[in-house]
């Protein structure tokens, strides 16, 4: 899929936008983090809190804290701004029209690859599982899931598919590799929801990759993944209110 989306032939302009050092310490991060997430989950899951309000807050915490180290100890120091991992700005009220239809086309291609999956293997009770473990409960919980929801989509599509993308692509000068080395990244990053929830995930991460290659743009990605990741919590809160 990817390559046939994708211009895959070698290209020398592609430049680095952050050191070597920097990309290899994240992705260290990113792994470890994984691992912790996995026991964290199973934790939260064992003693069923009463709020999820200081885990929001602490899930925010790591969605800033990826995003504050890629520019501030990456990015700066090789003089890339963080617009230019972005892409093009909204200059027109049809820009955003633009990328909000191109965030509904990338929501149904998600959804028709979600569904394929459901299909194909049927239920898949670890990610299930872990959304309960995280979903909102109370009105004030699904507020402040709004705002978990926003920081996902934004600094996980600046984090994977802007910085980790763009290195990848400087490395090797295959967009279509770089999609796909995040991807596996990205799907490995929810490790905590089982091998078919990060093959789903990692799936995601292509989709997700290839539209910011086509569209020269994170914004898309961003609308959908945020507008996603608030519409399962809004189902599983308004699920677990009836059960």
């Amino acid at each position: 899929m990817a390559t046939a989306l994708l211009t895959t032939e070698p290209k020398a302009n592609h430049k680095l936008i952050a050191p070597l050092w920097h990309t290899g310490i994240f992705i260290a991060f990113l792994c470890g983090w994984a691992l912790f997430e996995i026991g964290r989950v199973a934790k939260l899951e064992a003693m069923d809190s009463a709020s999820r309000l200081p885990q929001y807050a602490f899930m925010i915490s790591f969605e800033l804290l990826m995003v504050g180290y890629v520019w501030l100890f990456g990015l700066r120091s090789a003089g890339t701004r963080l617009t230019e991992l972005i892409g093009r700005r909204w200059n027109r009220w049809t820009d955003v029209l633009r990328d909000v239809g191109s965030a509904v086309l990338l929501w149904l291609c998600i959804f028709g690859f979600a569904f394929g999956m459901h299909f194909i293997a049927g239920r898949d009770e670890p990610s299930l599982r872990a959304i309960e473990v995280i979903a909102p409960r109370t009105f004030v919980e699904l507020i402040a899931w709004c705002l978990v929801s926003l920081a996902a989509g934004v600094c996980e599509e600046i984090a994977f598919r802007g910085y980790l993308q763009q290195q990848f692509l400087a490395i090797t000068g295959r967009p279509a590799v770089a999609v796909a080395l995040q991807a596996v990244l990205f799907g490995g990053l929810h490790t905590y929801k089982g091998v078919r929830g990060m093959i789903a995930i990692a799936g995601f991460g292509v989709l997700y990759g290839i539209w910011a290659v086509r569209r020269a743009s994170l914004r898309p990605g961003m609308i959908q993944h945020s507008g996603q990741d608030f519409m399962a919590g809004v189902a599983a809160h308004i699920i677990l209110k009836r059960m």
